[in-house]
């Protein structure tokens, strides 16, 4: 690059910024331009789905709405579900299954704000 004042930023899809404080360093070249690093970070929500009768977990849909929209992720007979890569924001986090109610967490839903890892555990019963 030629001799100058420049903005230096990072990005990568579903990460967050977390070095340098805000995300930008200032440089002015040839005197501070060397030695500019970044850390990126990405974080996940997991957890666990209990259905309390002998149907379990499986075909139970978890939503997750936040930064990056709407996803979704069927739980299988293990009742886990992983949410990964996130990046940090606000968070809305919920459980479906038909013919079933959530009775934990007592709201039915998760509002948060991700800035770090996330676990969410859930608890279902038949209405």
């Amino acid at each position: 690059l030629p001799a100058g004042s420049y903005t230096i930023t990072a990005s990568l899809a579903n990460h967050t910024v977390v070095a340098p404080a805000g995300g930008v360093y200032n440089v002015t070249i040839p005197q501070n331009a060397t030695g500019k690093d970044f850390t990126l970070v990405a974080y996940s929500i997991s957890g666990n789905v209990r259905v309390n009768d002998i149907s379990g977990p499986t075909g139970t849909i978890v939503y997750c709405q936040g930064p990056l929209g709407t996803q979704q992720y069927t739980v299988g007979a293990d009742g886990k579900y992983t949410f990964y890569p996130l990046p940090a924001g606000d968070y809305k986090l919920w459980a479906e299954k038909i013919g079933y109610k959530t009775t934990y967490p007592a709201e039915e839903i998760y509002q948060f704000k991700l800035g770090s890892f996330a676990t969410k555990n859930f608890v279902l019963q038949k209405k």
